[in-house]
């Protein structure tokens, strides 16, 4: 392939990506074309500055020099039926991501990169509208329904090779924001009419946190290769604002105040084998732990102003949440995946990859705006070389597991939750 018809495919690559729309309720990273058609993990393999995302230790079986950029979308949708019928069904919000980096092999056993990485995207945003019927009239509100993390990272990494075994850090620097939409009922709206029914309250807070990435991979024979890393917890306290016309109207407080939360986001293990069954056959397995149920049980929000802090206090029959303080009871969860390549000896492999993970919510969780259930993934990816160019391309496809919710473990949200997704990427190497 020529460099024109290349430079035309990798334009229309990207016109194909930034036309997408996305959205889903998972912590888990997306890093590059090659990793996510293995299945997402692939704890002992290398692909680059993907290695970032999953194990460092990868770093040191490159060669060379190289920079690397990778794009990727999440095209996502949940659905929850209440248990009287009703069916939500969330809007599909734009979401691309970017991960953009270098590597360079400084001496035969040194090598260090760097990334700039939005893998980490929590999204679900609900169309919403509810009808209010009181002694002096009616109404129908639409109200903003969503929550959002977006976590950027930044990745300063370094792996040394001693041999047949491999060891590799990453310094992990975070910038976590959160855009929350919720609302909240107003129980006396029916006795005046300066008031409604009920009152949109928004939030955005944003922080910076630090982790580290420790991986470590060894080659047992030419054909076997382990690897394992461990990702760090990150703890940081949000801030930011909150607004809302329900402590003006009701409370004749202010519209505005400032607002803070603690974020966590738990230790990660990860584990994977990689064994090469022929010249150009090549399986993974790989297994991840996420600590979900060492974090915290509760999200609360302190705000500014005393006359919200009160007001907020206290669980909202109408909308079922308590805008001071959400539940977060997860539990460990566990992610297990296979993968298979195929090397056609033609500047072509072929690969394909499969991924059961499993969501840490549990029955009393479960909300609009905790929505996630258990998933099957299936990828498929096709990579090509072109000399010192490397172009990968990959498609994701989730498959939710219906989750019934029963009115005795949770009150409000009781129903069945369902959710599905594509994640198509597109990842270039340039080495050198």
């Amino acid at each position: 392939m020529n460099s024109k018809k290349f430079t035309i495919l990798i334009i229309a690559l990207f016109l194909l990506f930034t036309n997408l729309n996305a959205g889903l309720p998972t912590f888990f990273p997306v890093s590059s074309s090659k990793v996510m058609s293995l299945n997402g993990i692939y704890a002992a393999g290398n692909d680059g500055i993907s290695s970032l995302s999953t194990n460092p230790a990868g770093l040191g079986y490159l060669n060379g020099r190289g920079v690397e950029l990778s794009v990727f979308g999440r095209l996502g949708q949940q659905d929850y039926v209440r248990d009287d019928g009703t069916l939500f069904r969330s809007f599909r919000d734009d979401d691309i991501g970017v991960n953009i980096g270098a590597f360079w092999k400084i001496s035969d056993k040194i090598t260090i990169a760097a990334d700039y990485n939005n893998a980490y995207q929590y999204r679900v945003n609900w169309p919403f509208a509810k009808f209010f019927e009181g002694e002096l009239g009616s109404s129908v509100l639409a109200f903003d329904h969503f929550n959002d993390y977006s976590i950027t990272s930044i990745n300063p990494s370094a792996a040394i090779n001693f041999g047949s075994f491999t060891i590799g850090l990453s310094l992990n620097i975070f910038n976590i924001k959160h855009d929350f939409a919720f609302y909240q009922g107003n129980a006396g709206w029916d006795t005046t009419e300066t008031q409604n029914a009920a009152y949109q309250v928004s939030i955005f807070e944003d922080a910076w946190g630090f982790g580290g990435t420790l991986g470590i991979q060894a080659d047992l024979s030419s054909d076997l290769r382990i690897g394992a890393f461990v990702k760090s917890s990150v703890s940081a306290t949000l801030e930011g604002d909150a607004r809302s016309r329900l402590m003006v109207d009701v409370d004749s407080s202010v519209s505005k105040t400032s607002v803070s939360s603690e974020f966590e986001k738990p230790w990660v293990l990860g584990l994977g084998v990689i064994y090469k069954l022929t010249d150009q056959l090549t399986i993974n397995v790989d297994a991840l732990y996420n600590l979900w149920g060492s974090i915290q049980t509760t999200q609360s929000f302190t705000y500014g102003n005393e006359v919200w802090n009160e007001r907020l206090s206290n669980l909202d029959s109408l909308s079922g949440y308590t805008g001071g303080s959400f539940p977060l009871n997860f539990e460990n969860s566990f992610d297990l995946g296979f993968g298979i390549e195929y090397d056609t000896k033609s500047d072509v492999t072929v690969r394909l990859g499969y991924r059961y993970s499993q969501a840490p919510n549990v029955e009393s969780n479960y909300t609009m705006l905790y929505p996630a259930v258990d998933q099957h993934w299936l990828s498929f990816g096709i990579g090509f070389w072109f000399e010192e160019f490397y172009l990968d391309l990959a498609l994701a496809y989730a498959v939710g597991i219906e989750k019934n919710v029963l009115k005795d473990k949770n009150f409000f949200f009781p129903g069945n939750y369902n959710g599905n997704a594509f994640v198509p990427s597109v990842n270039i190497k340039y080495q050198f």
